[in-house]
C-alpha cells in the first residue's frame, strides 16, 4: 500500500505501533512522533454545533471531506449549501466532489513564493526570461530547483514552456493511487533541450540523465478555476468564517474538557470516545442555547405586554 502511494519503502520503512496496530506513527503537535489518530469534526458555522465527528488513522485529512458531506446528507436530509475547509482539503478530487454535490466550496489555495512578481507569467512564453529576472522565479523548497509555477502551460497546444522558452511536449501518461484508494491520472511533459542550457543546474537535478519534466493531472484546470475564485475578496471573506467555527470546538475539547489524548485503543473504541466527547460538547452548547432562547422569548413577551 505504501509503495502504491509512491513511498520509497527502503528510505522510509513502515513503522507499525505495537501497542495499537490500528493507529499510525504520526507527528505530535508538541514535537516528536507517537502512535496517533486524527480526530475530525464538521461544525455548523451558524450555531457552532458539531454535525459530523470522525476519526482517521492518517494525517491525510482530505480523504474524510466527501464522506463527511455524504453522512450529513444521510443524517440531516440534505447537503450543506456551503462548505468551508482548510487548505489540506482543497484537492482536485474534493473540488470536483463538492461540485457534483452542489456544495459551494471555499478553501485555501497556497500561492508559490516568489521574490516579487513571477516573471514566468509573460506575454510570449516562447521567449526566454531575461537573466536579470532569474532570481525572481519561484523555487521548489524541497528540490531547490525551479518550481512548476516557473513553467507556462498552453492548453490549446497542450505543451509547457520553460523559463528559457523551450517546449515541453507530452511524453507519457501515468497514474497514482492515493491513500483513499482513488487513482489520479496525469500527463508527463518532458523537455528535450536541457543539455547545454545555461539554466539547467537551476532547473533539474545534477544526476538527471534526461530532460526536465512537468506533470498536469486531470484536476489541474479545476484547481486553477478554484484558485481564481478564491482570489476574489468576497471568497476570502466567506472563507474567513471557517477559523472560528472549525477551531473553537477543538479548543473547548482540549482546553476546557481536557481531551488531549485518547484513553482507549483501537480505531472503533477511539471513534466511540471521540463521539461521546463531541456529544458532550453539543449538549453543553444546547443547554446554553435553550437558555438564550428562553431569555429572548421572555423579552419578547414582556415587550408584547408593554
Amino acid at each position: 500500500a505504501r509503495r502504491a502511494e509512491g513511498i520509497d519503502t527502503k528510505k522510509n520503512p513502515a513503522q507499525v505501533p505495537t501497542t495499537d496496530p490500528d493507529s499510525r506513527v504520526l507527528p505530535n503537535k508538541e514535537g516528536g512522533y507517537a502512535p496517533n489518530y486524527t480526530p475530525i469534526a464538521t461544525a455548523d458555522v451558524h450555531g457552532g454545533f458539531i454535525l459530523d465527528p470522525d476519526v482517521i488513522a492518517s494525517t491525510s485529512e482530505h480523504i474524510a471531506t466527501l464522506p463527511a458531506m455524504d453522512r450529513i446528507k444521510e443524517n440531516y436530509g440534505e447537503y450543506p449549501d456551503v462548505g468551508l475547509a482548510d487548505g489540506a482539503h482543497a484537492t482536485g478530487a474534493n473540488i470536483q466532489g463538492m461540485e457534483e454535490r452542489d456544495i459551494e466550496f471555499f478553501s485555501h489555495i497556497p500561492s508559490p513564493k516568489t521574490n516579487g512578481p513571477n516573471p514566468a507569467q509573460r506575454e510570449d512564453p516562447t521567449e526566454p526570461i531575461e537573466e536579470s529576472q532569474k532570481e525572481q522565479l519561484p523555487v521548489n523548497p524541497q528540490t531547490k530547483k525551479f518550481d512548476k509555477s516557473a513553467f507556462v502551460y498552453d492548453e490549446e497546444k497542450n505543451v509547457w514552456y520553460c523559463p528559457q522558452g523551450k517546449t515541453l511536449p507530452k511524453s507519457e501518461k501515468k497514474s497514482k493511487v492515493h491513500a483513499d484508494g482513488n487513482r489520479t491520472y496525469f500527463d508527463v511533459y518532458r523537455c528535450d533541450e536541457c543539455e547545454g542550457c545555461s539554466w539547467s543546474a537551476d532547473c533539474r537535478s545534477e544526476k538527471a540523465k534526461r530532460g526536465r519534466t512537468v506533470s498536469r493531472d486531470e484536476h489541474a484546470k479545476r484547481r486553477e478555476q478554484f484558485a481564481e475564485k478564491m482570489s476574489q475578496p468576497e471568497s476570502k471573506e466567506t472563507y474567513s468564517r471557517r477559523f472560528h467555527a472549525a477551531e473553537t470546538p477543538f479548543g473547548i475539547l482540549k482546553q476546557v474538557m481536557n481531551l488531549r489524548q485518547f484513553l482507549l485503543r483501537g480505531l472503533e473504541k477511539v471513534t466511540t470516545e471521540w463521539f461521546w466527547a463531541c456529544s458532550a460538547l453539543n449538549l453543553a452548547k444546547l443547554v446554553r442555547e435553550i437558555g438564550r432562547l428562553r431569555a429572548n422569548f421572555s423579552k419578547l413577551m414582556a415587550e408584547g405586554v408593554g
